[in-house]
């Protein structure tokens, strides 16, 4: 079989390459030919990490970014803006009070996003013309040949506009069966409506079925229960019992300057509280690996407080959860970690409050409250919410007295967010790829037969 699979963003390097050394790609290719589409950006590190594990039979074809055309633009913006949930309504406001939009420009998008009845009736018609305008792209019609091959292409993140999106609608336009999936397990709720829809959707969780199903309109019988990437019970290492004799190790996880504005403050404010704390507290700060912030690097320097970066091209999720498992309790806000602990069975505090006063919109706040993907997990799954910095420090005590955030966080409901955390990814990939290759030759046979009898 002649098999295409997308590697553009870096956390995916992490998902199927890092996480098993390249195991994954090595069972694909086994009496395959498997070939990895990537940006030219990333060909040299991709081709040492293949060779590192001695992948070199895999073909690697640099894929350039296709900007979308005005016409493209216009009709994905019906389709970025008419998802009909609270999420869509926080992102259109607060790229209005950072001044990335007009007055205007926040009206327009309310408008269509209150016209999201339409807008979902005419989503079929809308990805069609979509797809049309990205095809008439110079810049991809050079890129037929090096698809036209393919017998399968499995997107990784129909997400990605310029690189995955592009090439998925060019193999459908050449009748080459698309599966695709996500990067992260909440990329269907803060996007818009998907641009593309797929032959198969590999959905990572009952979560992420629902809302392919509910909110993106793609039919059940194209949505493929997967495994979530990152969740699989066998990165983690075995847990430590707690002894109440060690310092507590707190980790606060970070959103990025972008998601919460107030994070340096945020950040400054837990540090203060906790140097004033007797040395049974140990507070270490992570940063996200895509927002990074040197304020927060010379704040914990200055604190003397350990500052780190699990990057995705540098670390597997295996180091990534033993790391995490360093911590005996997380606080966050609507970050992913958040997700990542609670499948780690570490407890999380959320962040309820605010340093200084951030606009409403851009406050990170509207995670907990209006963002119905974060709203829902810190409802469901989540511990504690803490109201206040006192009200943070009573739940950190609270928790090294006798370890009752972990009773109160809610690991089973979990599960609907996480996925199946025991299956075999790779047999689980190979099965769909397989059968949506059968049912391609099976409807290529049937109109062959068809068109003899028209004759």
């Amino acid at each position: 079989m002649q098999i295409g699979l997308t590697l553009f963003e870096k956390i995916q390097f992490r998902n199927y390459i890092l996480n098993d050394d390249g195991n994954l790609l090595k069972r694909l290719s086994a009496g395959n030919q498997v070939t990895l589409y990537s940006s030219p950006e990333m060909f040299e590190f991709l081709s040492l990490l293949l060779s590192r594990f001695g992948l070199e039979s895999i073909r690697i074809i640099c894929f350039p970014k296709i900007r979308e055309n005005w016409l493209a633009r216009f009709f994905g913006f019906f389709l970025r803006w008419g998802l009909s949930d609270t999420g869509t309504e926080v992102q259109f406001n607060a790229l209005h009070e950072r001044s990335k939009i007009s007055f205007f420009g926040r009206e327009i998008r309310r408008f269509v996003w209150k016209l999201s009845p339409l807008i979902q009736l005419l989503t079929p018609f809308l990805r069609y013309l979509y797809a049309k305008s990205i095809l008439a792209e110079s810049g991809l019609r050079q890129q037929i040949g090096i698809t036209s091959e393919l017998e399968v292409l499995f997107v990784t993140s129909i997400t990605n506009l310029n690189e995955d999106i592009p090439l998925a609608i060019l193999a459908k336009e050449l009748r080459i069966p698309v599966l695709a999936s996500t990067r992260s397990w909440d990329n269907l709720s803060i996007h818009g409506l998907m641009r593309f829809e797929p032959d198969r959707f590999l959905a990572h969780s009952d979560f992420m079925y629902s809302n392919a199903h509910t909110f993106h309109h793609f039919p059940k019988d194209k949505i493929h229960h997967f495994i979530t990437p990152q969740y699989q019970e066998r990165f983690l290492p075995e847990l430590k019992p707690y002894d109440p004799v060690q310092p507590t190790k707190i980790l606060y996880a970070c959103m990025g300057l972008r998601s919460n504005p107030d994070e340096a403050h945020l950040v400054a404010n837990l540090l203060s509280i906790f140097s004033k704390e007797p040395k049974n507290f140990i507070i270490s700060v992570m940063q996200h690996p895509s927002a990074t912030s040197v304020e927060i690097e010379e704040l914990c320097k200055s604190f003397e407080v350990n500052c780190f970066v699990m990057d995705y091209l540098q670390k597997s999720s295996t180091e990534y959860f033993r790391k995490l498992l360093e911590f005996d309790v997380v606080i966050c806000g609507g970050t992913s970690v958040a997700l990542d602990s609670v499948f780690a069975s570490i407890p999380v505090i959320g962040v309820g409050y605010e340093v200084t006063e951030v606009p409403y919109w851009t406050s990170a706040l509207r995670c907990l409250d209006r963002r119905p993907h974060t709203r829902k997990l810190f409802e469901e799954v989540i511990a504690a919410i803490a109201e206040s910095p006192a009200n943070l420090r009573q739940l950190i005590v609270k928790y090294s007295e006798i370890r009752s955030l972990q009773e109160m966080q809610k690991r089973d409901h979990g599960i609907a967010f996480i996925g199946n955390s025991n299956g075999d990814m790779c047999g689980e990939l190979m099965a769909a790829i397989t059968e949506s290759i059968e049912n391609h030759r099976q409807r290529k046979r049937l109109c062959s037969r068809i068109l003899r009898v028209w004759r």
